[in-house]
């Protein structure tokens, strides 16, 4: 039988948050972010002019969006699971975990 839109609705958004929890918590992502963020402070530390130290915060902040964004995606669907759902409940935590290096 067809699902129910809402049934499919439902299994679109359980997909999209384990990708997203696959995502933040994958050694390449870190990695990627953490030489990304290394390197905009250290640029931000280098700048000559205010222009220059005003692009890399944006820089250092579109990476601290993507990284929200993604465990945004993550804990709605946790929530709209009602916190039943064992496997978004635990990429959720997987992910808080994973993004723990950024309050170091």
């Amino acid at each position: 039988s067809t699902p129910k839109p809402s049934s499919a609705a439902s299994d679109v958004y359980k997909r999209q948050a384990h990708e997203a929890g696959r995502i933040l918590t994958s050694p390449l992502f870190r990695e990627v972010f953490e030489k990304l963020d290394a390197r905009y402070v250290e640029n931000w530390r280098g700048a000559k002019t205010a222009e220059e130290r005003e692009r890399c915060w944006q820089r250092q902040a579109a990476l601290a969006d993507v990284q929200r964004e993604l465990l945004g995606m993550v804990n709605d669907a946790n929530c709209k699971a009602g916190g039943k759902d064992e496997g978004i409940k635990s990429a959720l935590e997987r992910a808080k975990r994973s993004l723990s290096w950024r309050k170091k």
